[in-house]
């Protein structure tokens, strides 16, 4: 039986300022993604605003993720959401954060809560609780891909990756030898695996 899905590892444009404000003039000019370069404008400026934005009326706060607008994911199975940019400044990719058990939208628009924009388009919610920023990020190298992404499988570079629970545990592996004090991650890594390990096997 094919493995099944429970992550998606997802790909946002680099913020200097921690996605929690508008990003500098130098991160719109050197992003990666070609809809930023042309339009000078960014939707994922606040997906790490958890802390100082509210969330909404069932008490979920919202973010972008620009891959998943272009090719819709198979969500039903879908318990966390890993996050990876590229940092411009030294032109390594890292894996930087996650929205654990998401919920998924489709042509939502939000005030923007920040002087640039006055709205902003949003595809993914999660609790508060559930989304998280690293401190110390993981770099996504050629070694040790093989063993954050299925067998056979590359990053994705127009679309997303979908991961199994044997990545996703491996990656969460990662992030707390890299964040040895981090008790929100601990907690949250926590409640994940006991939730993957509740779920009835089944095939993507």
């Amino acid at each position: 039986m094919e493995n099944p899905s429970v992550g998606i590892l997802t790909s946002i444009d680099w913020n200097s300022n921690g996605w929690k404000k508008f990003p500098t003039q130098e991160d719109i000019d050197t992003s990666n993604f070609k809809y930023v370069q042309d339009s000078k404008i960014t939707q994922t400026f606040l997906n790490f605003g958890h802390n100082d934005f509210p969330a909404d009326d069932n008490g979920y706060f919202w973010g972008n993720f620009p891959q998943l607008w272009s090719k819709t994911p198979q969500v039903k199975n879908i318990e966390i959401i890993l996050i990876k940019a590229v940092n411009w400044k030294d032109k390594n990719n890292y894996i930087i954060g996650m929205y654990v058990f998401p919920i998924f939208k489709k042509d939502t628009n939000l005030p923007s809560g920040i002087p640039e924009m006055k709205t902003r388009e949003v595809n993914v919610g999660a609790f508060p609780k559930d989304i998280h920023l690293l401190e110390n990020y993981v770099q996504l190298t050629s070694e040790n891909k093989g063993k954050f992404l299925p067998k056979g499988k590359d990053l994705g570079m127009q679309g997303f990756n979908y991961l199994t629970k044997e990545n996703v545990l491996r990656i969460l592996d990662e992030m707390t030898l890299l964040n040895p004090q981090d008790k929100k991650l601990s907690n949250i890594k926590l409640r994940l695996i006991q939730t993957l390990n509740k779920k009835v096997s089944f095939v993507r």
